[in-house]
């Protein structure tokens, strides 16, 4: 467990300035969560020969417990500097656990500059007397699926000052997902402010998205449906795909790093892919959409991005997975990445 994190600087003396540093507090609470599971380790030392009553003399039996701790982050003590490590400004953050049925953190309060304070209520399924889907999430062992979450401040009194709230759908397939989100401000009713159309209820991929009353978001999948490839604003995700098997009925085999795309190092890579996106974004389909695509380099990040005006940003990595290069449409590099290792002197 992180107990320390310092954040600083080197000016161009050579000196280090701190710009910030963390302190977590732990808790080990074990008069409300400690359990013991007895178990016995045995070892025959030699047959025994003889039949009649019962004896283990020839067995070795040791007895030891299997011993369950909880332990959590009780408080974050933070304390910003300013540019010349000098003046700090510091907030405490205590976290509460209040339901053992889960072990989730249930609420934050928080200390701030102003001299209010700050807290946070998250409720998760157990800590709700009834709700949509309720059941089928426990049944899958979702207790750490925030449904609620509450913010309030204190000057005189604690006063609530806004509610997030998710009501799930079962998509089929057992998928369940969020079907909409709803907030409020104070007191006010709960109103949905976001809503999911589609999802692909074989993983739970959200698929169309808008916010109440705004323009749809859809994407596509790819990658064997680990990564958002495309992105298209003010389109349905039926005509998205429609669009996409147009273009290419084999979307999967386009992106492959051994028969498609790869990581878009050569020249002939690039070329295919904007082909694609130029076919793309000319289909009558998406005449009224702005579409983004996105192209990856499995386990390590993203290879490409091209914006709705067909203009693509390309990304490399070094060897150890870090980003060295950006380079722009005409793949010329316009960022260069270094790395450099520093140690922290004792004693600051």
């Amino acid at each position: 467990m992180e107990s320390k994190l310092k954040i600083f600087k080197v000016d161009n003396n050579g000196n280090k300035i701190i710009l910030k540093v963390d302190s977590n507090e732990y808790y080990n609470d074990s008069p409300r969560y400690y359990k013991e599971v007895i178990g016995y380790a045995v070892r025959k030392k030699y047959d025994n020969l003889i039949f009649g009553p019962t004896s283990i003399d020839n067995l070795d039996i040791t007895k030891y417990k299997n011993l369950s701790f909880w332990k959590y982050q009780k408080s974050l003590t933070s304390r910003i500097f300013d540019e010349n490590g000098l003046n700090p400004v510091s907030t405490t953050t205590n976290y509460f656990y209040d339901n053992v049925a889960h072990l989730q953190r249930t609420q934050s309060k928080s200390l701030l500059s102003t001299g209010d304070s700050l807290r946070i209520k998250t409720s998760y399924p157990d800590d709700l007397q009834s709700f949509t889907c309720k059941d089928s999430l426990l049944s899958q062992h979702r207790i750490a699926e925030k449904i609620m979450e509450e913010e309030y401040v204190k000057d005189q009194s604690w006063r609530k000052i806004s509610t997030q709230k998710k009501t799930f759908k079962d998509w089929g397939n057992s998928i369940l997902q969020p079907e909409y989100i709803e907030s409020s401000t104070f007191n006010n009713p709960l109103e949905i402010r976001a809503r999911f159309y589609n999802i692909d209820n074989a993983n739970g991929n959200p698929l169309e998205f808008s916010k109440e009353d705004d323009m749809h978001t859809s994407y596509i999948w790819g990658y064997q449906k680990t990564k958002q490839v495309i992105e298209g604003k003010n389109v349905t995700y039926n005509n998205l795909n429609s669009a996409v098997n147009l273009t290419n009925p084999n979307l999967e085999q386009l992106l492959s790093q051994t028969t498609g795309i790869g990581n878009l190092t050569l020249q002939s890579q690039r070329n295919q892919w904007k082909e694609f996106n130029n076919t793309l974004r000319n289909q009558p389909l998406l005449s009224d959409a702005f579409v983004t695509t996105y192209t990856y380099k499995p386990l390590v990040g993203i290879t490409s991005v091209t914006d709705p005006a067909g203009i693509t940003s390309y990304y490399e990595y070094d060897s150890f997975g870090r980003l060295a290069f950006v380079r722009d449409n005409d793949y010329n590099i316009v960022k260069k990445y270094d790395y450099h290792y520093a140690e922290e002197e004792p004693g600051k």
